[in-house]
């Protein structure tokens, strides 16, 4: 029996500048990117098939829904996605910009295309966050949350004046058609249970 190390190569991303690299069939190729300033950040691969981990520093990998990670990284956090296909990847890392949300109709118009969206609490209580449409998938990173998690159409925050919930909404639509969404807030009366 024998056991086999190997030094794996780390491909450096920085903030906006795209990086394209050759992979090769059945090898996992790394890709970090170093936080310079403290925020929400995204690191994506463009992919035509394959797969897509990411990890927060040395932590755990997940499946990248999207072909995309997203967290909040403090000054020096590195996110990481491991990719493994055969052909050639463009990974990106960007900072997240967080929309309102408006409860107006909105329209994806890509395969895959991520949009997101930040409500800060007006008054102590209970909010409902509700999501609305065909192929769409809901994610939330709730107060000092750094990663997004996955949630079913509505959810209920219990939120202090003051803090945030932000939101991501995911476009599973093979179409390349429009695909019309919504998002939507509303305090919950605390004296209703149902």
């Amino acid at each position: 029996y024998k056991l086999a190390v190997n030094k794996f190569e780390v491909n450096e991303v920085t903030l906006n500048t795209p990086v394209s690299k050759e992979l090769e069939a059945q090898k996992d190729t790394f890709f970090r990117f170093t936080a310079s300033s403290a925020d929400w950040y995204v690191v994506s691969a463009n992919l035509n098939n394959g797969t897509v981990y990411y990890a927060l520093n040395k932590g755990y990998y997940n499946y990248a829904n999207g072909q995309r990670g997203e967290a909040y990284l403090a000054t020096g956090d590195a996110l990481w996605l491991r990719v493994n296909s055969k052909q050639t990847v463009e990974v990106n890392a960007e900072m997240i910009e967080f929309s309102p949300i408006t409860g107006g109709e909105e329209t994806f118009t890509q395969r895959y295309e991520t949009k997101y969206y930040q409500y800060e609490a007006e008054s102590d209580g209970k909010y409902a966050i509700n999501i609305t449409g065909t192929s769409i998938s809901g994610y939330y990173a709730e107060k000092n949350n750094t990663i997004f998690s996955y949630f079913y159409n509505e959810r209920v925050f219990d939120l202090k004046r003051g803090e945030s919930i932000r939101i991501k909404v995911l476009n599973n639509s093979s179409a390349s058609e429009e695909n019309p969404f919504t998002v939507s807030v509303k305090e919950v009366d605390e004296t209703n249970t149902n």
